[in-house]
């Protein structure tokens, strides 16, 4: 099993997201992952947060976690 951690601070909470689970893929070694578990901060919009991280890994990986 491999395992990847992300971060970025970045405004748009789209581009947040695809860089988060970029950065994670990245740092993991990982092409293609089976699962995501993300975490984000209260002021980002979840929704755009969301469609970023699906950008890159598809609609099909489970993509669990929360908001603080």
């Amino acid at each position: 099993m491999k395992i990847g951690i992300g971060y970025a601070n970045l405004q748009d909470s789209f581009n947040l997201g695809r860089k988060v689970v970029e950065n994670a893929m990245k740092n993991g070694n990982i092409d293609a992952p089976a699962m995501v578990i993300t975490f984000c901060g209260g002021r980002v919009d979840h929704d755009a947060y969301f469609k970023g991280l699906q950008k890159l890994v598809g609609n099909k990986v489970p993509i669990i976690g929360g908001s603080a």
